[in-house]
């Protein structure tokens, strides 16, 4: 096997296992996700919340919800080792407090999620829902960050929920499903279509891209390794 060759199989390998390999989560942040999200209707909301902090467990989540449209039904679901308490001003609700229990937390290398029903939404295009996370140790993180243009890599994200107009199907089952943002400003997946902090699309594209040189290469590779084979030499038969 000649020198082009070599290479040619070591690059598709490396593209193989480069290929294989799942996206990896960005930055961990508060998120908030629903499978129906339609401008006008309810959706359930799904919070979730990562523990960033090495040592320290989370205590306390508040959810901000917008005074300017304000959401007049909000339902929490019951959560085990947590108390909610919600906050309302002219009978609309404006945050929603899970507090653990004593002894409880989201501990280090955990996540937790907390669901609301709520309704009906707005007539926005997105939702933003400012998020406050406290840790035992009295550390308070604020998710209220904002990117202007939807692309800025942000240290901590509001979140924000994306919402679909109103279905022009009469049944309040058939909407479309809605879109949180993730860690760096981007739209991502609900939680139904992609694992939490994923984000395949731009390096599933890179890889098969990556994949087709590789084997583009190989194929070059094998084609001149032929070519400049030199011929074994006519064996002489006397008569």
């Amino acid at each position: 096997m000649n020198l082009l060759l070599r290479l040619a199989v070591v690059g598709t390998l490396t593209v193989l296992a480069l290929v294989a390999l799942p996206a990896l989560p960005a930055s961990a942040h508060i998120t908030v996700v629903a499978d129906h999200a339609e401008q006008g209707g309810f959706a359930v909301l799904t919070v979730r919340v990562p523990n960033e902090s090495p040592k320290a467990a989370t205590t306390q989540v508040r959810l901000l919800l917008p005074e300017e449209t304000p959401l007049a039904v909000v339902r929490v679901k019951p959560h085990p080792g947590w108390k909610a308490r919600l906050t309302r001003l002219r009978e609309a609700v404006t945050s929603v407090t899970w507090t653990a229990d004593s002894g409880t937390g989201i501990g280090p290398d955990e996540f937790e999620e907390f669901q609301l029903s709520a309704g009906p939404l707005p007539a926005t295009d997105e939702l933003v829902l400012a998020a406050t996370q406290t840790y035992d140790d009295g550390t308070t993180v604020r998710w209220d960050e904002r990117s202007a243009d939807g692309t800025t890599t942000l240290d901590h994200p509001a979140p924000v929920l994306f919402l679909s107009p109103p279905s022009a199907s009469e049944s309040p089952g058939a909407q479309q499903g809605s879109h949180a943002l993730g860690a760096h400003g981007v739209r991502r997946p609900s939680s139904q279509e992609i694992s939490p902090g994923a984000d395949p699309g731009p390096a599933l594209w890179l890889g098969l891209a990556g994949l087709a040189s590789g084997l583009l290469g190989l194929v070059v590779a094998v084609t001149t390794a032929l070519s400049t084979r030199p011929s074994a030499p006519a064996v002489r038969q006397d008569t």
